[in-house]
């Protein structure tokens, strides 16, 4: 048995070092500014739009963000290949109506006015694929690039519509994924388009489906773990999106949020008149408690003091209970994605964590230690 642990643990440190090399013959700068030019291809090609008849339709505050294109992230996976994420959302939008003459379309395409539905998200994913994707240079051959419209969180939006069929309901979570060689087979001549188009790997996710319960329960837990946050630490905001994809693991999208009162940096424009009339300054800084903070360098450091902390919790949740995650495969990976809210120019706009699920199996074996599991979740900040 000490010999077999031992075999053990020297395939895990070789398997971590191949992925470490893999993530070095990577020119980061390069695989960066591909996937920037990708996710402003897919902001313009998701861009969307509201019609409808006025006189059956009313609309009451908010703005509808179908297809949040402005938080579309792209990361690239050592062993994986590319994975991009679109974001639906709609956000304090109630629309009552009498009739059906309303639709949501995207705003590309050769007509323009393309509904937004299930079919057309994959169409439209299924056109970025291979009209773009190709691009994306230093793939290998294995590799895949895996497009993501997440379904929209309803947790965070109260809306009302009526006499709406089947194909009109917010679509679920979409993915379409294709292999790196099948995208040079088109380009190349051997495979056409229906050929290539019959290599796309699509699923759909229904958030009313139970299936990978433990990825939701997972999701649930990452929420829970930072209800209690105070005003000088990083909470949860909304929900935790999350999805499971064969081959590559489970994926959890999470927006954090420094203060428990919604952010104090948003205040009322007429309070902020008042304070730069009050001090005679061209600019003030508000702490998480809307209160005026005359030291803005403190407030930076109480800043990144607390979303240290709110790393290493993450750290510690992933590895305590991301032992849970049955769904997950040895091979496959547990990816954690943190969008912080509301901060200044100079900290990070996008914190990947990444953990392979066999790490995580050797702490239930006894062959690592908890601390050396956390030491092994990789950490990328954007």
């Amino acid at each position: 048995m000490y010999y077999f642990k031992k075999t053990l643990l020297i395939l895990l440190i070789n398997t971590f070092s191949f992925l470490a090399l893999q993530a070095q013959n990577i020119n980061q700068n390069r695989m960066n500014r591909d996937l920037n030019i990708m996710q402003n291809v897919l902001k313009e090609m998701f861009k969307t739009s509201w019609s409808g008849d006025d006189q059956k339709i009313q609309v009451s505050s908010g703005v509808l963000h179908y297809g949040n294109s402005n938080n579309i992230t792209g990361a690239y996976l050592p062993g994986y290949g590319v994975i991009l994420t679109i974001p639906a959302q709609t956000s304090g939008f109630i629309i009552n109506t009498k009739g059906n003459n309303y639709n949501y379309q995207f705003n590309y395409g050769e007509n323009g006015n393309n509904k937004v539905t299930k079919k057309s998200i994959i169409n439209q994913i299924s056109e970025f694929i291979r009209s773009y994707s190709s691009n994306i240079g230093q793939l290998k051959n294995t590799d895949r690039i895996t497009v993501i419209y997440q379904a929209e969180n309803q947790n965070s939006v109260f809306i009302s519509l009526t006499d709406r069929n089947d194909d009109e309901k917010a679509p679920p979570t979409i993915y379409v994924s294709v292999q790196k060689s099948d995208l040079d087979a088109l380009q190349n001549g051997s495979l056409n388009k229906k050929q290539f188009h019959n290599r796309l790997a699509v699923s759909t996710v229904d958030k009313a489906s139970n299936s990978h319960h433990d990825v939701k329960i997972m999701a649930g837990i990452f929420k829970s773990m930072f209800d209690d946050a105070n005003k000088k630490s990083y909470q949860v905001s909304g929900s935790v999106n999350h999805i499971y994809i064969d081959d590559l693991g489970a994926l959890f999208y999470i927006n954090a949020q420094y203060g428990n009162n919604f952010s104090g940096i948003r205040v009322a424009l007429s309070d902020v008149r008042k304070r730069l009339a009050e001090t005679g300054k061209d600019s003030v800084i508000y702490s998480s408690d809307n209160s005026l903070n005359t030291n803005p360098e403190k407030l930076k450091a109480e800043q990144e003091k607390a979303r240290k902390a709110f790393l290493n919790g993450l750290k510690e949740t992933i590895v305590d209970y991301g032992r849970t995650l049955r769904s997950v495969q040895s091979n496959e990976q547990i990816y954690v994605s943190v969008s912080p809210l509301d901060l200044g120019d100079d900290m990070p706009k996008r914190i990947d964590l990444k953990i392979p699920k066999s790490v995580l199996e050797a702490v239930d074996n006894g062959d690592l230690s908890r601390e050396q599991a956390i030491e092994q979740i990789s950490v990328r900040e954007y």
